[in-house]
């Protein structure tokens, strides 16, 4: 019981600290969730279709990057996590575990200490939100006890997004509008749509065949998704049948 309480108070503590600036609140419960759940990192995307990624918080570089490879490849832990409504635990994404995710497995390596990943959905009721994944350094199963742990994050998490849309975290009386972390937002998946419609024409293929090109340029060049696909916006990328 004094651990739940610990999670709960780091969480709360965590919203205390984003004060009347809600656009801090999702990196600081990621920072809380490090503390709280003993893992080396922790990363939240929020978003409401897969197609859809609002944006992507985390506590370092390399819980960042670990979400970014996920959805420039569209595989991984998280993204199953999205799809199932169910965690996804991953022992060692190095390992027999993470073959799953064959192109994921193999390029974490360049990560560092990346090998137990663990994602869970972020749902309000039936409503999808996003997802959470946390990583440690070393490879093994989250215990129960850090399971149940992970409930009471992930339940201060949902409470503290909700909170956030009555108005600025923290704020007294403050008129309902949209939180400052939302507004802020740059929904990536509109751009990825216009340039799969754009590289669909190019090759003169189907959606799927745009999308595995895109995906296969953003992995080979190390860049996001979404710089390729405003560079092929832009004009400054074109994709051709060779």
């Amino acid at each position: 019981m004094h651990d739940l309480a610990r999670v709960a108070q780091l969480m709360a503590q965590a919203v205390q600290e984003a004060g009347h600036d809600s656009s801090r609140l999702p990196q600081l419960l990621c920072l809380a969730c490090v503390e709280a759940l003993e893992v080396h990192g922790a990363a939240m995307t929020l978003m409401g279709d897969p197609k859809y990624r609002a944006v992507s918080y985390a506590s370092d570089n390399t819980a960042a990057e670990l979400e970014e490879l996920q959805h420039t490849l569209g595989e991984g832990p998280a993204l199953d996590a999205f799809a199932t409504g169910q965690p996804v635990p991953v022992g060692d994404l190095t390992g027999p575990e993470g073959e799953r995710w064959p192109v994921l497995s193999s390029t974490a390596h360049g990560l560092g200490p990346v090998r137990g990943v663990f994602s869970f959905p972020l749902r309000i009721g039936e409503l999808p939100l996003g997802m959470l994944t946390v990583y440690r350094s070393r490879p093994g199963h989250l215990e129960p006890a850090a399971m149940t742990r992970v409930g009471v994050a992930l339940d201060a998490i949902r409470l503290a997004l909700i909170a956030s849309f009555h108005g600025e975290v923290g704020a007294e009386g403050a008129a309902d509008r949209l939180p400052s972390w939302l507004e802020q937002l740059d929904v990536d998946g509109i751009e990825v749509d216009q340039a799969i419609g754009m590289v669909m024409v190019q090759l003169r293929a189907p959606a799927d065949v745009a999308l595995s090109r895109l995906r296969g340029h953003a992995f080979a060049q190390g860049r996001p998704m979404t710089a390729v696909a405003r560079d092929v916006i832009a004009r400054r990328l074109r994709f051709s049948e060779d």
